[in-house]
């Protein structure tokens, strides 16, 4: 008998008994593998009890130990922002002319465990000639010589664009 599965996690053999538990032969217990929750990272505490029982229905003898496993992280691609801040699907964002129009530069992690960040900087490109991309505190950020415009990702909050004068261009 295996328990203290959280919710999601499940073996690859046996029977789910609910609540994180498994029942498994001796056959499956042999060779049995903990597929953990997605996304998850960390420390999973188990008990394990083993059952010995005479032959014909005699008497039983059982022992239970703890037992941790530890998860390792594995780093998921991110999937920058989107409308939705997490899917990466951009569609189509809009704002009144002349004012700005915020971008959700959200990373988009997969992982809520905290085990994932982001690291360097977002890089934006296409932007339109005479529109404005301003981090949250209001300064300008200006294109590379490569065209493209760096944003560092613990600058990415509140950053805005706004069209040029007048425009009613769309830009992607």
């Amino acid at each position: 008998l295996v328990s203290g599965l959280p919710a999601g996690a499940m073996l690859d053999a046996g029977t789910f008994r609910g609540n994180g538990t498994w029942s498994l032969t001796a056959a499956e217990a042999a060779s049995v593998h903990l597929l953990p929750p997605r996304d998850f990272a960390g420390t999973i505490a188990l008990s394990v009890t083993a059952v010995s029982q005479e032959r014909h229905g005699g008497s039983q003898a059982t022992t239970s130990a703890s037992y941790a496993v530890q998860v390792g992280a594995a780093v998921d691609a991110p999937r920058v922002g989107g409308l939705d801040g997490t899917s990466g699907d951009w569609g189509t964002a809009s704002g009144t002319e002349d004012q700005p129009i915020a971008l959700n530069l959200g990373p988009g992690l997969a992982d809520r465990d905290g085990s994932e960040h982001l690291v360097g900087d977002i890089l934006i490109g296409n932007v339109p000639a005479g529109a404005v991309l301003r981090l949250g505190d209001g300064s300008i950020v200006t294109a590379g010589a490569d065209g493209l415009h760096r944003i560092a990702v613990a600058q990415r909050a509140g950053v805005t664009l706004t069209m040029p004068a007048d425009s009613d261009v769309a830009a992607t």
